[in-house]
């Protein structure tokens, strides 16, 4: 079950995800898991040897790049929160925001915003239609209809983003409060910010990618 997984589970994870992934990557992969799994039992998974050798042989056989880019983790997101929210405007709420349902939902970019204004996409990219508060379980309920995930596009991709009720780091929290704050039509993009003339535009790969560095280097580190 992949409330309680084992060992051998998580190594052929980490496997598949090696074919495509970097070192660093794999590893925020696990931390996101670890996090939401931790909302159902204990989590400990500090007697898994054999998955810490597999991680480092990967580490070493894949090297690290010059060019690494700071890792999007659960620790920096919390950072942003705390540090950020009492002033934070229009685009940083729009970016953390992004930023939270990437990690939270374990999204690809392509999914959350286009490539250009020109390029978006209602049934590849998410919008505000897409995204429903389910109340009984405190989450937000996802819709995607194209995702890579999905290679032939037979059926519709649903996922959840748990809530977490008076935590600094609450998604449904956020959420509730960019909507408010952001109103638009249910098949406008869903990640979008007010610009210095006051009008509606979206957020896109490259605004999200600059984006990031700067809330990085806003809390002190380096980008």
């Amino acid at each position: 079950c992949w409330h309680h997984p084992t060992e051998g589970l998580l190594q052929a994870y980490v496997a598949f995800l090696s074919a495509t992934c970097a070192a660093a990557t794999i590893r925020n992969q696990l931390s996101g898991l670890k996090f939401y799994l931790g909302y159902y039992d204990q989590v400990d998974w500090s007697g898994y040897k054999r998955l810490q050798r597999q991680l480092k042989g990967i580490q070493r056989s894949k090297g690290s790049s010059q060019q690494q880019k700071r890792p999007v983790t659960m620790q920096l997101l919390l950072l942003w929160v705390r540090l950020l929210q009492g002033s934070w405007g229009s685009r940083v709420q729009c970016l953390v925001l992004a930023c939270v349902f990437g990690v939270f939902g374990m999204l690809r970019r392509s999914n959350l915003v286009p490539g250009s204004t020109a390029l978006f996409a209602a049934r590849k990219h998410l919008r505000r239609g897409d995204v429903v508060f389910v109340e009984e379980l405190y989450a937000l309920r996802l819709t995607l209809y194209e995702t890579k995930t999905l290679q032939f596009k037979d059926r519709v991709h649903t996922l959840y983003i748990a809530g977490s009720k008076g935590a600094a780091l609450d998604p449904v929290r956020l959420w509730q409060r960019y909507v408010a704050s952001h109103p638009a039509a249910p098949d406008a993009p869903m990640f979008s910010y007010f610009d210095s003339q006051k009008q509606l535009v979206p957020l896109t790969f490259g605004g999200l990618a600059a984006g990031v560095k700067e809330l990085v280097g806003l809390v002190g580190l380096d980008p």
